[in-house]
């Protein structure tokens, strides 16, 4: 019942930010993900979703180099997931955020940008931990925050390294309506930069800036195309 051929997944003029080629993965025998095939354009958004179970997570630790797939390839604006080179254009925030006991919130934010090359990197720091209201609380230990407050210093840190594509798993869980106004306003600006994002959500908030939809079934691409609040409640109803 796969409903891709609806459109194109690379249209005619368009340069794939990342590419699945044949993608899959299979975990003590059991298939996690099976044959996957579609591109993200870059300046474009795409909507991962799938119910639980449906292989989203695998993919996207495929894509960020954590996972290696049994066959098939992924590439990031030409480069092997994984690779140095692809490591270098693509950023990443899972849904857990993975922080350091031993390090305040603007030091997190700082070493990454410092590490990525990126000049007047605490400016860059306090600039987005500024946005996310988090400037209050830059010299606090963030393992003691609550989720929502831990997921946006993830989220300001994969913004404050450059990227040229980013991958985003489940971003709204934990957060108020300000961090997801943040999120949405730093998405919709990088998108103007021809940066491109895969994002693994349920939410209806990115309905605005999302560009496609992609739906995965058992592994599966079942679903690959135009995106809307009545097609988001076929795929997960």
């Amino acid at each position: 019942m796969s409903d891709t051929g609806k459109r194109s997944s690379q249209p005619k003029g368009k340069t794939g930010a990342i590419s699945f080629r044949s993608v899959s993965k299979s975990f003590d025998g059991t298939p996690a993900v099976v044959g996957v095939n579609f591109d993200v354009n870059q300046g474009e958004a795409v909507i991962l979703v799938g119910h639980n179970g449906s292989g989203k997570t695998t993919l996207l630790r495929i894509l960020s180099g954590l996972a290696k797939a049994d066959s098939g390839e992924v590439l990031i604006f030409g480069a092997k997931a994984g690779s140095k080179d692809a490591r270098s254009v693509l950023s990443v925030a899972f849904d857990t955020p993975s922080l350091y006991d031993d390090l305040s919130t603007i030091e997190h934010l700082y070493f990454s940008a410092k590490l990525c090359g990126v000049q007047s990197p605490e400016e860059a720091a306090r600039n987005l931990l500024d946005r996310f209201g988090l400037i209050a609380v830059k010299d606090r230990m963030p393992s003691g925050f609550s989720r929502g407050m831990r997921q946006k210093v993830a989220l300001a840190m994969a913004f404050v390294r450059p990227f040229k594509a980013m991958i985003i798993d489940e971003p709204f869980v934990g957060l108020d309506q300000s961090g997801k106004n943040t999120l949405l306003e730093l998405i919709g600006e990088s998108l103007k930069e021809k940066k491109s994002f895969l994002v693994a959500s349920h939410s209806l908030d990115l309905l605005g800036i999302a560009d496609r939809c992609v739906a995965l079934s058992s592994g599966e691409v079942c679903y690959d195309g135009s995106v809307s609040k009545a097609k988001l409640d076929e795929l997960l109803g």
